[in-house]
């Protein structure tokens, strides 16, 4: 009995045993499954990640706009030599961005401190193409320009040959302009000039004029034959020629205010009617034109000095559109579509229209027989030569600033003016040699 008792309690710790372990026994069995799904899941994650495109793979869009950068020479508004440049560039469907910058602005941004700043046309006066030039910003592949045009296109090409430049109008001229409610006519000569009469109606002086501007008074020395040039290009002056061409300005300097006055506060005067006479160029007409209906004005050439029986006419600037360097050929092609469409009809009376620069084409101011403007401004683009940029032209007018006002203002006498202005010119650098 007792072995039979001994053997039912055995049996039940047996039984007791069996049902402490399936837990281990599940927890074992689960586990596989669990990994085998894991395993799986990393099985379909990697055709995903393989199946995905490339960053690289889509081309970046090619930038077919144009940049182009205008230098305004002056402080006029230059608003509508935009306006042309994107009127054209439309015509003949191409995108442009054009901005406005100062020369030496610019020049600056041209001097690589901003790397991101880039250009593929400037349009520029011809003293700064020279200093893009300088610079070594303008290309070496020429442009042709293939339209009817003034004399002094041929003579600006031949210049700069050997430069991706196109002329596309001329500024910075000099002319007789006056007020008709006070002087019925331009003197025509500077002896004229001189007798033209004090008292009339309500003027404060009777001549506005930038009377130090070096660039002015060079032509006046050009005209009389006051300035040559000696051997290996130095430079020297005429003592008689440039005594004559010195007095007749300090003569001309008595037609002028009592007092030193600012070249914008003779063209004020000019505005408001206190001074019957000026001679001046494109910038200030832009400014009378707005006072169009009150400012009743009419034109002249220059007057002839009568010491050399010479039209006082001053070298005009050429305005250009240039291309630059390291520019690639599809946008150079562009450049040269839209220089074309510059030199048309349209854009050329719209230079002279809204910037009163002088057009290339030589077929503009003639259709205009009503336009006295026009006609004046005609004359002087068949006369007129182009104006050269160089560091010995620089010096020189540098020079004549220097000395001019102690003479104008009678601080000095005209002989010892003209004396120091001969040793100034020959410190210069000698001229270039001729194209």
């Amino acid at each position: 009995m007792w072995v039979r008792i001994a053997s039912i309690l055995f049996g039940i710790v047996l039984i007791g045993c069996s049902f402490g372990r399936p837990a281990e026994v599940r927890l074992t069995a689960t586990a596989i499954p669990t990994t085998v799904a894991i395993e799986t899941a990393v099985a379909t994650i990697a055709p995903t990640t393989t199946n995905e495109p490339s960053a690289t793979a889509t081309p970046k869009p090619v930038d077919t706009t144009l940049r182009v950068r205008v230098i305004a020479a002056d402080v006029a508004s230059y608003a509508p030599v935009v306006d042309i440049i994107e009127q054209a560039a439309q015509e003949i469907d191409i995108d442009v961005v054009v901005d406005v910058r100062s020369p030496d602005g610019a020049l600056t941004l041209q001097q690589g401190y901003f790397a991101d700043d880039i250009v593929d046309m400037w349009v520029a006066g011809a003293n700064d193409t020279w200093q893009l030039a300088q610079v070594s910003a303008v290309s070496n592949a020429p442009i042709t320009t293939d339209v009817p045009s003034y004399p002094f296109v041929a003579q600006a090409s031949r210049n700069d040959s050997g430069r991706g430049v196109a002329p596309i109008a001329a500024q910075n001229y000099l002319i007789s302009i006056y007020n008709t409610e006070i002087l019925s006519s331009a003197p025509a000569t500077t002896n004229q000039l001189l007798s033209m009469p004090g008292l009339l109606l309500r003027p404060r002086y009777r001549m506005a004029y930038p009377w130090a501007e070096g660039r002015w008074f060079d032509s006046m020395m050009q005209e009389v034959q006051a300035t040559t040039v000696v051997s290996d290009g130095v430079q020297t002056i005429n003592l008689d020629a440039a005594t004559t061409a010195m007095q007749t300005l300090v003569d001309l300097r008595d037609l002028g205010p009592r007092d030193v006055t600012s070249y914008l506060e003779a063209t004020t005067d000019f505005l408001y009617s206190r001074v019957p006479y000026t001679l001046d160029g494109d910038a200030a007409l832009r400014r009378y034109q707005v006072f169009s209906d009150t400012l009743l004005l009419d034109y002249a050439l220059p007057p002839v000095i009568s010491a050399s029986n010479s039209v006082w006419l001053p070298p005009v600037d050429v305005v250009y559109a240039v291309v630059p360097t390291g520019i690639d050929a599809d946008r150079r092609a562009q450049v040269l579509q839209l220089v074309q469409q510059l030199q048309r009809r349209e854009a050329q009376d719209a230079f002279y229209e809204q910037m009163r620069w002088i057009p290339i084409r030589n077929d503009i101011l003639p259709s205009k027989p009503d336009d006295r403007l026009a006609g004046v401004l005609d004359q002087v683009g068949q006369l007129a030569d182009a104006q050269l940029y160089d560091d010995a032209t620089i010096c020189r007018w540098d020079s004549y600033e220097q000395v001019l006002p102690f003479a104008l203002l009678n601080i000095w006498k005209v002989s010892a003016t003209v004396d120091t202005l001969k040793e100034l010119i020959e410190a210069c650098p000698p001229m270039p040699s001729s194209p």
